[in-house]
């Protein structure tokens, strides 16, 4: 999902959770702003009966993307852009399956959009730019036009420890009516229903204060096809001044079926800690970070 429409929507839409609301959340003054984000909980999380959910990663600064290789390596691009903060430098984690974490690159431009593995290299989206990036993390710009970004959504093509075949899970952006969610769509009757969520609905007119799922922006499945990651990108808080963005809230869930035991990468992992390249401030335009 271009990161340029991530932004745009924190605009729109301003409620959390799968419920819905009839009031339209109020800007609160900047003073109000809390200093702590609640840490990612598990128990926070809606899913639909048969699965369970667990934090593989947490205290990420904006994740916009994950991939997998073939060897079962986690890469998770960390964008470098929020509403109201610029304050950490874009980068690519590679996350081994012992749960070892390392930058693979912090030679990106913001925002990294999107990170997708094919034939050997790490394809990235970022700026105005697409490149790749082997294994050793060196970076080679590719010529445009870069291949079309893939949709924000995954299909089963057969029956596995995940689910049955035929089924997509797509995430559906926050609206005035709920908060970001992931749905599972049967693509022959197109019902779908609500499948990943935050399991209450915020009290405060921001978009995650709590410590359920934020903001979805991106999914994918593990190289075996048993646990699906789901990219949370993180808290942000609409004020009276403009956005406020709170770094260091982004978040990997994986979700798992009841029975099925999943240890790599292991679960309540860390990445290596940032440098703040400027400090953070608040905007009111979306237009402000393209």
């Amino acid at each position: 999902m271009p990161l340029r429409y991530i932004l745009l929507n924190l605009l729109i839409v301003l409620a959390i959770g799968c419920s819905t609301t009839e009031e339209q959340p109020q800007p609160i003054p900047l003073d109000h702003v809390p200093s702590t984000v609640p840490s990612p909980n598990a128990a926070e999380v809606s899913l639909q009966p048969g699965y369970r959910a667990e934090v593989v990663v947490s205290l990420l600064n904006y994740p916009s993307s994950i991939t997998f290789d073939p060897a079962g390596n986690l890469y998770v691009a960390e964008s470098g852009a929020a509403p109201g903060d610029e304050s950490r430098p874009p980068r690519i984690l590679r996350i081994a399956p012992a749960g070892q974490i390392d930058i693979m690159s912090d030679k990106v431009h913001t925002p990294v959009k999107q990170i997708e593995w094919h034939d050997g290299l790490l394809y990235v989206w970022h700026g105005e730019k697409f490149c790749t990036v082997d294994h050793e993390g060196q970076v080679r710009d590719e010529k445009l036009p870069a291949p079309r970004l893939r949709r924000a959504e995954q299909y089963i093509s057969e029956a596995n420890d995940f689910g049955r075949g035929g089924q997509v899970f797509r995430i559906i952006d926050p609206t005035r009516d709920h908060g970001g969610q992931v749905i599972r769509l049967d693509p022959k009757s197109r019902r779908s229903s609500v499948f990943f969520c935050a399991r209450i609905k915020e009290k405060e007119p921001s978009i995650g204060a709590g410590a359920g799922p934020r903001r979805p922006v991106d999914l994918a499945f593990s190289s075996d096809g048993r646990a699906l990651y789901i990219v949370d990108f993180g808290a942000s808080l609409m004020t009276k001044n403009g956005f406020h963005s709170f770094p260091e809230t982004g978040v990997i869930w994986r979700i798992v079926k009841d029975g099925t035991t999943v240890r790599s990468p292991p679960p309540n992992l860390a990445p290596p800690p940032q440098v703040e390249r400027r400090p953070v401030t608040s905007i009111s335009k979306a237009s402000a970070i393209d």
